[in-house]
C-alpha cells in the first residue's frame, strides 16, 4: 500500500485574540496541532511572572484560554490539506500584518503513523 505524501507545517504566531480565533477555526475543520508556548529570549530575561507550567498544548485547549507568550506549533498534513491551512493562516493573520509571525513547511519521505 502507498502512503500519501506527508508534510510538517511549522506556525509561529504571536498570541492574541485573533490567534485564539484562528486556532480554533482550524480545531472545527477537523485540522489539529501540537503546540508549544514559547517566549522570546528578552521576555525571558526581562519578565518576573510566574509561568503556567505546561509547554504543550492542543488547539482546542489553546483556544479556550488566553496567553500573553507566542505559539510555535506544529501540524502533520497531506498535500492538499497543506494548501488549505496555509490559506486559512494567511487569511485570519492577513498575510502575517494583523498578526505577527511566520510558516514553513517540508516534505517528510519517512512518515508511518495513522494520521
Amino acid at each position: 500500500k502507498v502512503s500519501k505524501m506527508k508534510n510538517i507545517l511549522i506556525l509561529i504566531l504571536k498570541n492574541g485574540d485573533a490567534t485564539g480565533e484562528l486556532f480554533q477555526i482550524l480545531s472545527q475543520k477537523g485540522f489539529n496541532s501540537s503546540v508549544l508556548i514559547a517566549k522570546s529570549l528578552k521576555h525571558i530575561l526581562q519578565d518576573d511572572e510566574e509561568d503556567d507550567d505546561r509547554m504543550f498544548f492542543n488547539l482546542r485547549h489553546l483556544a479556550t484560554g488566553t496567553h500573553k507568550d507566542s505559539c510555535f506549533s506544529y501540524f502533520i498534513l497531506d498535500d492538499e490539506d497543506l494548501k488549505t491551512v496555509k490559506d486559512l493562516i494567511r487569511k485570519y493573520t492577513n498575510n502575517f500584518k494583523d498578526v505577527k509571525g511566520g510558516m514553513y513547511s517540508y516534505k517528510i519521505d519517512n512518515y508511518e503513523g495513522s494520521i
